[in-house]
């Protein structure tokens, strides 16, 4: 599955992809659970560079594998989510190119901040 969200990619057991190293790592989810990593991996995406694959297995996942859009986009690629259900691409950046017919309506850095209704309509989101 692959998760804006995520900080990093991470696979379930279930997997069954052949382990890189057996180091364990302590990690907390966004709802504060902590959890133990039992080693890493390497996604079968011989197309995506060594840093970009590899994962840290996570036994919490059971069923579910996350590719992390930021993983990737520290890695150089550059991950279009595509509108009405048609799915995502990811792409080597320097292969991408956008051009823009009209300016941005929301760019954010880091995190995206949302603010109260009541504020004006232009200052909800900054």
């Amino acid at each position: 599955m692959l998760d804006s969200g995520a900080t990093s990619h991470y696979s379930s057991e279930s997997d069954d992809l052949p382990k890189t190293n057996n180091k364990t790592k302590l990690l907390a989810t966004a709802s504060g659970q902590l959890h133990t990593t039992t080693g890493k991996a390497e996604l079968p995406c011989p197309q995506l560079e060594k840093a970009a694959r590899t994962m840290s297995i996570l036994p919490a996942l059971q069923n579910n594998s996350l590719m992390s859009v930021k993983q990737l986009a520290d890695n150089g690629y550059t991950t279009i989510f595509h509108p009405f259900d048609r799915g995502a691409t990811v792409h080597a950046s320097d292969m991408v190119e956008f051009i823009f017919k009209d300016q941005t309506l929301l760019q954010e850095s880091h995190q995206w901040h949302v603010t109260s209704p009541s504020k004006t309509k232009n200052e909800q989101c900054r």
